[in-house]
């Protein structure tokens, strides 16, 4: 891989280091037992997440640092020495990315994790060799039973995503698919980190809750066109409304204090 490489599909398609969700989930736990008394409880929730958030390009997330920090609460200098830890290990490798429109500035890194070193993963048979139609049905159950596993294994991902969710963005769950879902998310964190990202959504989870569902509820009447746009422009405006009457209750406070 060169080092200019675009945030393109292309390049995530390149990219991907698994061929199912189930050899990721392998490999994760593998390196997860491989390297137990070297992973901390940072690097462990990190390496976590990164698998649940690269199922798209299976492998490969995409997800900015300050995302992750986010998501797992915590500093973005805590998350990119887990990031490097976890790549020093050879568990992951980062690919710095530029943007594949206007100025081609610095984009999000990949991250892509890497199959544990002791798995050889098996070689295709050549083009040539023949097919034995003796193992037609076999494979055909053999292809069936994949699709009904990578299914429910998208459901456990998409129930074990759900579990690390804030309540708020939990209650529009049923509404999306995972992927879709793992993009709101990122949206509604982008949003409030613009104007605070130490305001908690757990703190406020009334709010936050009451405006997603006015959101999806519009959005399924069809009041709504860019889903995204709606949830970050609400998102926006509630947190730095949040914010005005925190400091509002400052003022008002050190005011009643200095009388007293």
């Amino acid at each position: 891989m060169t080092s200019k490489l675009l945030n393109t599909t292309e390049t995530y398609s390149k990219l991907q280091s698994f061929t199912s969700i189930s050899k990721l989930n392998e490999a994760v736990k593998m390196h997860r037992q491989n390297f137990s008394n070297q992973l901390t409880k940072s690097e462990q929730a990190t390496l976590d997440l990164l698998a649940r958030f690269a199922c798209k390009y299976i492998g490969v997330c995409y997800l900015a640092k300050s995302k992750i920090a986010d998501m797992l609460e915590v500093n973005i200098r805590t998350v990119r020495r887990a990031c490097n830890t976890l790549e020093s290990l050879g568990i992951i490798k980062q690919y710095p990315l530029k943007r594949h429109n206007g100025d081609r500035r610095q984009s999000s890194n990949a991250i892509v994790i890497q199959a544990p070193k002791a798995d050889v993963l098996p070689q295709c048979p050549p083009k040539e060799a023949p097919i034995k139609t003796s193992n037609t049905k076999n494979t055909y159950d053999t292809e069936k039973r994949e699709i009904t596993d990578q299914v429910n294994e998208s459901i456990a991902l998409k129930e074990g995503l759900i579990t690390k969710l804030p309540s708020a963005i939990k209650a529009i769950a049923s509404f999306f698919q995972m992927e879709d879902l793992y993009c709101i998310a990122g949206t509604v964190y982008k949003a409030k980190a613009a104007v605070d990202r130490n305001i908690s959504l757990e703190e406020h989870e009334d709010l936050y809750r009451n405006a997603l569902l006015s959101i999806i509820h519009a959005f399924k009447l069809g009041k709504i066109l860019h889903l995204h746009g709606a949830i970050y422009t609400t998102i926006k405006r509630l947190t730095r409304s949040i914010q005005t009457q925190a400091l509002a209750n400052e003022v008002w406070y050190d005011k009643v204090v200095s009388q007293i």
